[in-house]
Formats: structure tokens, sequence, C-alpha cells
């Protein structure tokens, strides 16, 4: 006896199975069959006796469903994994039967301790060349190893690769392989065909089907007890009595002349699926979930078809019908030109001119796919929308009116980044597949740049390339918000109403027209414009002031703090209180003015200019 062979004491040995087949409910009800068995007598451990293991969180619930018609128990619970915080407290409440999820979601659990292995019975892999494509080798490995030795593995498997083979010879090392699903060979006297349907929609589905074929009679093949039950209350609800001789329902289809023939699940094998086509039906329909479509193909050898309606049908081929006149009109007038037919030529070395059309074909649909989405989208606006006073005076094109045809394109890059104007060229027209001719005039700043484009094209360059990076940074591509029409800034009037130019503003020193002297002495005639408020600095409080009194012929303008006559007669302006002396003339600052006595400072006297010392 071999070293492999040699039994562990204590340790009872369990066979491996390995199921060829897709994963969908025929295979998967297989696959669990014999893992709820082992399971059953665990009723009321705290630990899982059945762990399955799916590619997706839908065939997770799939699972479920299946596990809870097997068990047939409600004491049994049965916990699909579609989220983990959620199912770590499901699983904390009560003693678990089944668990399904996908296998990193399964890890998490195990890792948080959600649950125990150790009263593992059977450990089952759904689609087990799905779950090694999408990389779960290692996860899958981690949760096997954690597995007591005894617990059954079971897996579905639906293409042998290098990648299965060596995980089987790993992990379920002299598994039996079981073929549940048995290939037919294709020969039958109709074509069988199929609808895709969920349970819940094959009544609508049979209603359209008997609406379409309109048959003398038909027969309704269901391989349950539930499917029986619906189907008859499918007939019910559209007023057909059942009749043995037109209308019936039943779990074995032999010996029956029925004109429509209507699978209301998938067969259970080719025999089933023969017994169904055995009285030469004119019609067979079978209603098919998704993931049965691929078995339905084996069981008939690649001869099922789907079931069209006439109306979809019709409008497949009337689109068919106009594309084949379009390429006829376009080969009646003179087909392709020398230079296209030149272009095409080196590809018939290798290609046969029905393959090149057809690769033609494609490009064109694509293209006019392509078309279509541009057309549904709404065109973008050149900037955002304003609001207010600014949006009453802002130009059209800075409201984004389709009127304007084109439109700038910011790009977060400059100069500074070290970027050229033929990067920027070279990353639209690879990225948003923008043509070089169509791209305009291109502005490249020291820390951004813009672009001049079509509407379209700016579209598909804002949608295509907002996170692309050049130089090692990003894009970050938007319609400019400061772009008129043309994508120009308007003379650099920079939003200001109207547009125009400033006119120059005065200096120091300019000349400012004949302007009266701001002497002391000066009319100040007219009502006078109230004082902004102070921008800088502390606040001062003036207090009220008095009333000045009518402008015009007043004696005087009162002084801070004295009365100044008349401005004819009086001597002399006075100071800020101290009297000027007789003379009428201002004052200078501490300069001698002929016979006028100094100017008083404000509380010190300052002297003679030529006394002071120098200003530091």
């Amino acid at each position: 006896m071999g070293e492999e062979e040699r039994d562990t004491p204590g340790v009872t040995r369990v066979q491996h199975i390995v199921l060829h087949g897709p994963a969908d409910g025929r295979t998967m009800a297989a696959a669990l069959r014999p893992a709820i068995e082992r399971s059953r007598d665990a009723k009321g451990m705290a630990t899982p006796a059945c762990l399955v293991i799916t590619p997706t969180v839908e065939q997770a619930l799939a699972v479920a469903d299946q596990a809870r018609t097997l068990l047939d128990d409600d004491s049994h619970r049965v916990v699909p994994v579609s989220a983990v915080l959620r199912a770590r407290r499901v699983l904390q409440a009560g003693p678990v039967a089944v668990v399904c999820g996908a296998p990193h979601d399964l890890l998490a659990l195990r890792r948080d301790s959600a649950f125990n292995m150790d009263g593992l019975r059977s450990v089952v892999l759904v689609g087990l060349d799905e779950l090694l494509a999408d990389g779960a080798d290692v996860t899958l490995q981690s949760l096997l190893s954690d597995s007591p030795v005894d617990a059954m593995r079971i897996a579905t498997l639906d293409a042998e690769t290098e990648a299965t083979d060596a995980f089987i010879e790993a992990q379920m090392r002299r598994a039996r392989r079981v073929n549940p699903l048995v290939q037919g060979d294709g020969h039958f006297t109709i074509t069988p065909r199929y609808a895709v349907s969920t349970p819940q929609a094959r009544a609508e589905l049979l209603r359209a089907v008997l609406d379409e074929i309109d048959p003398p009679s038909v027969v309704v093949v269901a391989n349950s007890d539930a499917g029986e039950t619906d189907a008859r209350r499918a007939l019910a609800r559209l007023g057909v009595t059942l009749n043995p001789e037109t209308v019936n329902v039943t779990r074995h289809a032999h010996n029956s002349s029925a004109s429509l023939v209507v699978l209301w699940e998938s067969p259970a094998g080719v025999e089933a699926l023969t017994e169904a086509l055995a009285g030469h039906p004119a019609n067979a329909v079978a209603f098919l979930l998704a993931d049965e479509v691929p078995s339905f193909h084996r069981l008939t050898g690649g001869a099922a078809q789907p079931w069209t309606p006439t109306v979809r049908k019709d409008s497949i081929e009337s689109r068919t019908r106009t594309l084949r006149t379009a390429l006829r009109s376009t080969l009646a007038n003179g087909g392709a030109s020398a230079s296209e037919l030149s272009l095409l030529a080196p590809l018939l070395d290798s290609h046969d001119a029905i393959e090149i059309a057809a690769a033609a074909l494609r490009l064109y649909e694509g293209a006019r796919r392509e078309a279509a989405t541009l057309k549904t989208k709404a065109p973008l606006a050149g900037a955002a929308p304003m609001r207010g006073p600014r949006a009453a005076a802002a130009p059209l094109a800075l409201m984004g009116e389709p009127s304007s045809s084109r439109q700038r394109v910011f790009l977060a890059v400059g100069r500074r980044d070290g970027v050229q104007v033929s990067d920027l060229v070279g990353a639209i027209a690879n990225e948003a597949g923008v043509d070089g001719g169509r791209i305009g005039s291109v502005e490249l700043y020291e820390s951004h740049a813009t672009v001049e484009l079509d509407n379209a094209d700016a579209a598909r360059v804002v949608e295509t390339m907002g996170d692309v990076e050049l130089r090692n940074r990003r894009l970050g591509a938007r319609i400019d918000e400061r772009s008129g029409p043309s994508g120009a800034y308007n003379n650099d009037t920079r939003g200001r109403t109207g547009g125009g130019e400033r006119s120059a503003r005065g200096g120091f020193g300019k000349d400012r027209g004949d302007r009266p002297s701001r002497g002391g002495d000066r009319d100040r005639g007219g009502e006078r414009t109230p004082r902004s408020a102070r921008t800088f600095g502390p606040p001062r409080d003036r207090g009220e002031r008095s009333d000045r009194g009518e402008r015009g012929e007043r004696p005087a303008r009162p002084s801070f703090g004295g009365d100044r006559s008349e401005r004819g007669e009086r001597p002399a302006r006075p100071s800020f209180g101290a009297e000027r002396g007789e003379r009428p003339a201002h004052p200078s600052f501490g300069a001698e003015r002929g016979e006028r006595p100094a100017r008083p400072s404000f509380g010190a006297d300052r002297g003679e200019r030529s006394d002071r010392p120098a200003r530091p």
C-alpha cells in the first residue's frame, strides 16, 4: 500500500466529488444534495455544517434558496452573505446549518471569528473555474485549510484548465468526477427554441407565446409540483380551460400530439427533452433562467435558437434591410474610390473580402451608435449658471447659448510642468480621439493651458480627460468659464459690463482740467454728497454737525471756534484757535509772508525754518 493510500488513525476518509457542468440551478442542486444530507444531523449545532462558496453574491442567494428547498425544514437556518457587517450580526443570532457567500466575504467573516468551522461536514465550491479565474485561489486555500480534514469537498466545474487541475490535485485529491449532463446530438424534427425569463414573469411570457403562435392545441410540461401549479394558474389567468385534447399541463409529455409544447422549466436531461418532443409538435419553446441557457444548448447539441416575437423581429429585419439598401446604393453609384481600394488591398492577403466588409460594417455601426449617443447628450454650457445682476449683464456667449459653436477647455498643466503645445495636441488626439485638424488655438500659460474646440469635441475632451495625467500632472479638463463664443477673453474686459475701454485715470501731477483752486476761500455751492464711511483706521465720531444755513448770502462761514465775518472785509482767516492778524491772505506753514506774523503751530512755537535743525 502506498503512503498516500494509508488511513490516518482516527480520521474517516471521505470521497470528494467534482461535477462537470455550468453553474446553473440544476448543477447547484446536484452539488448541494449530498452536502445537505450530511448536514441534517447537525441540527442545533452552534457552528455551520455546510459552507458554500460562490463566485458572486447573486449565486449565493440562489444557492440559499436551493438549500432551503432541499432541507425542507424551517428549523435549519440558511444564511446567504450579501454584506459582511450585517451577516456578522445574523450569524451571532443563533445556530446556522448552511452559510453561502463569495470567498472574500467568507474569509473576512472567518478572520473576525463570526463563525466556527470546527463542526463543518461539507464544503461546496460552485463554479470552481470561475473562482480561480477571478484570482480567488489564495482565498480558497485559506478557507479550506481551516476546514476539518473529514469534511467532504464538492466542486462544480464547467471548463477544465491547468489551474483547475492543479487545484483539484492539491485540495481534492482522487476526487470522483461526475458528468450529470449528457450532451445531445442535436437530431430533432424541429428546432427547439427558448426564451429567457424569471419565474415571476413566466405567466406573461406564456401569454406572449400563445398570442404570437396561436396554436390549436398546447401542452405545458413542468418538472416540479410548484412549476405545475404555476402553469395551471397562468392558464387560468388567461381564461383558458384545461382539456386533455387541446390544453393540458403535465409532468410527462409522452404520446402528446399537441401543436405547441411549452417547457415551463428547463428539462432535466436529454431524455426529458426527447420525450417532450416525441409527439412531433410544430413548435417547442422552453422557458429558461439566464444561467440555464448554456446547459440547454448542450442538451440540444447546439441546435437551440432564441424565440423572438414578430414585432421585435420585424424591427431588426427592417434595420438590416435599410443597411443593405444603403450598401447596394453605394456600390451602384461607383462604390469605393481608387485610394480606398488601395487602402484595403493589403488586407486581402490574410483575410477574405467578406471578413473585411464585416469589419468595416462593425466600425460603421460603432460610429453610428457613438453619434447617436452624442446627439442625446445636452451640449455643455460655456460657463456655470450666473445669477443676479451679473447674469443680466453677461453676454450670451458666457451664458452657454446653443449659438456658440466653439468653446475653450481648461487644462491644469502649464509651462512650469514642462508641457509643450505638441504634448497637449497629442494627448487630446490620442485620449479623446479628436483629430488634430479640429483642434483650434492652444494657449499655454505658466500654470495652465486653454484649448479651443467645437462643442462636441469639447464635451468629449471633458468627459474622457478629466483624470488623464500628463507629465505626472492630472489634466482636470473642464470648460473654461471665462471664455466667450470663441473662447477669447473679450479684450480682457474680465466680465465688466459693456466690455469697453476705460478712460485714462489721472495721476499725481497730471492736468485735470480747469478746476478751481482748493483754497479756503473757494465757493462750495451746491449740495454735498454724503461722505462714505472710512475703510481704514479706528472708527471716529465727529458728533452732529450744526446747520450751515443758506450758502448764497450768509455773512461768513464760521471757522472752527470763531466768527469769520464776511469774506470780503474780514482782516484775516483765523487759525485753529488763534488770531491770524490783519492780513487776509492764507498763511503759510511757518514761513513769513510779508507783514503778517508767523502762523502758530499746534500747541508749540516752531520758530523760523532757518532756526530749526535739519529733519532727520
